[in-house]
């Protein structure tokens, strides 16, 4: 079975670091790339954004930070071909984020930014789902797609 593709936009990253493996719920993500069930994504936006929060807000979980990033693929900031009405609602960030998801064929695109992504939660653009951290683990877990 090949791995689903998972784009991490940067608060969960962020969260992650600031939590910790121990207490974040969303640190499965990377104990399932482990186990080659996801391939875990992120961008050089990603990565900027999340580096200066926790610079500034946690500067004591860079270290951990560091790791996370290591151990996720990097793919270049893009603009896919899709036109759709709903990225113009989206922040200039927030769109390049979704977008280079969408231009590199990434199964799933998990935001916890549900200011922005509310109403894109559970919509399909391109080949590209759009969904919460808790959404995506309840989910996939209960019908036995993602969680053998």
């Amino acid at each position: 079975m090949e791995p689903l593709t998972v784009f991490l936009d940067s608060n969960i990253i962020f969260s992650i670091a600031w939590s910790g493996a121990e207490t974040s719920r969303a640190y499965i993500l990377f104990e399932l790339q482990q186990r080659a069930i996801l391939r875990l994504f992120i961008s050089p936006l990603v990565m900027e954004e999340t580096l200066s929060n926790i610079k500034s807000k946690k500067p004591s979980a860079m270290p951990f930070l560091l790791e996370l990033i290591k151990s996720t693929t990097l793919l270049p900031d893009a603009i896919s071909g899709i036109t759709d009405e709903r990225l113009n609602n989206l922040p200039n960030n927030d769109r390049i984020l979704l977008q280079t998801a969408i231009a590199h064929g990434i199964r799933w695109f998990i935001t916890g930014n549900s200011r922005d992504f509310q109403t894109l939660y559970g919509c399909r653009i391109g080949h590209t789902t759009i969904i919460a951290p808790r959404d995506f683990l309840e989910t996939r877990g209960r019908d036995g797609e993602l969680f053998p």
